[in-house]
This record gives structure tokens, sequence and C-alpha cells, in this order.
């Protein structure tokens, strides 16, 4: 049972079906996005980014033929570059100066006319919603973290616009 982002992205991108692409799942998680376009576009080569030892463990044994690589995508080193990248839920866990360096990267990352596709939940008002947290551990207060953060689409545009690269939002619903 995918998730319907999944049929919604795969919807979106059906019309790179028949090409030769070489797609990057930016915190693949258990890769179950990648086993899913994999059964639909499967002459594509795929790799993915996890720094979770244990949801990669899961990932590479549904997904035989992906290129896997275990780290941060702010340590990732690479000069392959990629037709897609997706970067999906994951945006919001980093505060500004680290997402906007990764998107930067990214985007470095993307051959010619590539294409980089972020999920996240985007604020229709010109403000960033930066959350910080923490956590109990072993009844002990652990140190101050960032995540869930809510960046405006103000602020994803001008990330973007100082890149010179064309960018469009879609709004995403549940079809239900």
């Amino acid at each position: 049972n995918p998730k319907e982002y999944f049929k919604i992205f795969a919807k979106k991108i059906s019309n790179k079906k028949n090409n030769k692409i070489d797609f990057l799942d930016v915190g693949c998680a258990t890769g179950s996005l990648i086993n899913f376009l994999n059964h639909k576009f499967p002459q594509w080569n795929f790799s993915a980014i996890e720094p979770s030892r244990a949801m990669i463990k899961i990932a590479k044994q549904n997904n035989k033929k992906v290129k896997f690589y275990y780290t941060d995508i702010n340590k990732f080193i690479s000069k392959e570059k990629f037709d897609l990248i997706s970067l999906f839920g994951v945006l919001g866990i980093f505060n500004f100066d680290e997402g906007k360096k990764i998107i930067e990267k990214l985007i470095r990352m993307l051959k010619t006319n590539g294409e980089l596709f972020i999920l996240s939940n985007f604020n229709e008002y010109d403000v960033d919603v930066l959350v910080n947290h923490r956590k109990y551990n072993k009844n002990k207060l652990g140190s101050i973290e960032a995540g869930w953060n809510i960046y405006s689409k103000k602020t994803i545009s001008r990330i973007l616009e100082k890149k010179k690269v064309s960018y469009k939002f879609y709004d995403f619903t549940m079809p239900f």
C-alpha cells in the first residue's frame, strides 16, 4: 500500500517513464518510495541517502539494485549528477542555515534540466516557524534540537531565486 504522496509524485513524473533517469532519494528511510518507483520505472537508476543504520538495513533488503549511501546529506559528497532528486519530509528537521545549504547542494547535484522535488509543510504566510525541542531520555533532559520547522513559501522562493532556478509549488491534498 503506497503512501498517497508516492502515487501523486509518480503521476507528476510519469512523462519520464521511458527515459533513462538517475534518481536520488534523500532521507530514504526504509526505501519505500524507491521500492514503489522501481516497480513503475524499472529502467531507472536509483540511489538513496539515509543516516539511520537500522533504516538503511531494511531498505537494502527490499531494494537490491539501489545504490545506498549511509550518511547524512550534510556529509554526502558525490561527483554524480541526477535527473531527479526527492527530499520528502526531511527539510523541516533542519534549521534555516542547514536547510538553505541542503537545497543549494541538491541544486548543484542536478543534471542540466534536472528537477528537485521537496515535500514539506510550507507556510502560505511570510512567516517561518522554527521549532526547538528537547526530549527526556532515561529521565534526563536532553539537549535542544531543531525540528518540525515550517518554512514559508516566500523563504523557499528567495533561496531558489538567488540560485536562478525555476520552481513551482504544488498543493497537496489527500484524495479522501
